[in-house]
């Protein structure tokens, strides 16, 4: 007997995924937007793959976005499957969230800590000495 040559011939990985602005425009959603399913699980949005939305769910697998992916290329047929982006504040929560176990991993695992940490905010109109209220209550 000789040896077997080789192993699977013809299978590719394909495409890669595109995370552009201009592959992602038909579905208005940018990378890492946070997507709700009709099963209710919110995914984020991992790029554009052969024309169709690919969704990175929480266990970390990359799927198709809806069950036909071949016929959903814009939001409106996303939409028709149940899939749709969440409000802004959905997101703004998130970041917060994020940067609170940031901090928290920084504080007690002493991992780098999150960018905003160390930002220098305005003191506004009234200057370092406060408003007039914020003197009358210091007094």
């Amino acid at each position: 007997m000789g040896k077997k040559k080789g192993g699977k011939k013809g299978k590719g990985k394909g495409p890669a995924f595109l995370f552009t602005p201009e592959a992602l425009a038909p579905f208005n959603v940018v990378v890492n937007d946070i997507v709700a399913t009709p099963l209710g699980v919110q995914c984020t949005v991992h790029g554009v793959k052969d024309g169709s939305l690919y969704l990175k769910w929480p266990g970390g697998l990359i799927s198709p976005a809806t069950p036909a992916p071949t016929k959903v290329k814009d939001q409106d047929a996303m939409e028709t499957y149940g899939y749709h982006r969440r409000p802004e504040s959905a997101h703004v929560q998130r970041a917060l969230d994020e940067r609170a176990k940031a901090e928290y991993e920084h504080r007690r695992y002493q991992k780098p800590a999150p960018k905003t940490a160390h930002m220098r905010l305005p003191l506004g109109p009234a200057g370092a000495q406060g408003s007039q209220q914020y003197q009358a209550y210091k007094a």
